[in-house]
């Protein structure tokens, strides 16, 4: 386990920072959630609904010089991201900065959009909503996430725009 942590800090590093930065200004119109929805699904390396195997270490329980990530199991690939990246694989999501949406719970479900790629994504709030503060333009971004990827949200996945 602990080699597959040291493994993921070091490919961390040579990752780019997100297109999208999570500082943006508060969408406050149904055109601007659905733009903003379109936007980000064209800038996601990857969109899957997910469920965490292994959370992300996060507060007390952090290890200097150990970055966190969880080790999620793909239930359905909605964009593809890459080789090998199919359903029942794993990938590694890090939480690279206070942008990044950790997942610190087993058995959490999620449909999410990532940057990266490779061997370690990140989950980026921005490219997840973050600039959606209504829950009804948060719904909106969700639904139109899901006609994007074609697939409608399955039962039991927590959404993540305007949580």
């Amino acid at each position: 386990m602990l080699s597959w942590l040291r493994t993921i800090s070091v490919i961390a590093l040579c990752i780019a920072p997100p297109a999208m930065a999570c500082s943006m200004g508060p969408i406050r119109s149904e055109s601007g959630a659905l733009d903003y929805a379109r936007q980000s699904y064209d800038l996601a390396a990857l969109v899957v609904d997910a469920e965490v195997e292994t959370p992300m270490t996060l507060g007390d329980d952090w290890k200097p010089g150990l970055l966190p990530a969880a080790r999620v199991k793909i239930l359905r690939v909605l964009k593809p991201g890459g080789p090998g990246i199919v359903e029942g694989s794993t990938i590694a999501v890090a939480y690279l900065d206070s942008c990044s949406i950790a997942f610190t719970r087993v058995g959490q479900r999620v449909r999410v959009l990532l940057d990266g790629g490779g061997m370690i994504f990140v989950a980026d709030s921005g490219l997840n909503g973050a600039a959606i503060w209504d829950a009804k333009l948060g719904a909106l971004f969700d639904r139109e996430i899901d006609r994007l990827a074609s697939v409608p949200r399955p039962p039991g996945l927590a959404p993540l725009g305007a949580e």
